[in-house]
């Protein structure tokens, strides 16, 4: 199960199992403006800060061997299949 992200993480940018630190941080940030169209919104902008921050955290716990089997995942679905989201 991840863990719920604080204040100090968000202040954190996470890629590939590293921390990048504030500097680092504002230069993915210049990086990501600079792949997206210029008539993008602020929504926009967030949405895939957010996308980025999420796979950067979920790569980090795959390299701290913080997976979840495949066939455990199939269980999981199968069983909440059965019985609902519940």
């Amino acid at each position: 199960m991840a863990k719920s992200v604080g204040r100090r993480e968000v202040a954190r940018v996470v890629r590939r199992g590293a921390t990048i630190y504030p500097m680092e941080a504002k230069q993915a940030v210049r990086e990501l403006l600079d792949k997206m169209p210029d008539d993008c919104t602020l929504e926009d902008v967030l949405y895939h800060l957010y996308v980025l921050q999420r796979v950067s955290l979920g790569l980090a716990e795959a390299d701290a061997g913080e997976l979840i089997p495949h066939e455990q995942v199939e269980r999981e679905f199968r069983r909440r299949q059965l019985l609902g989201d519940a």
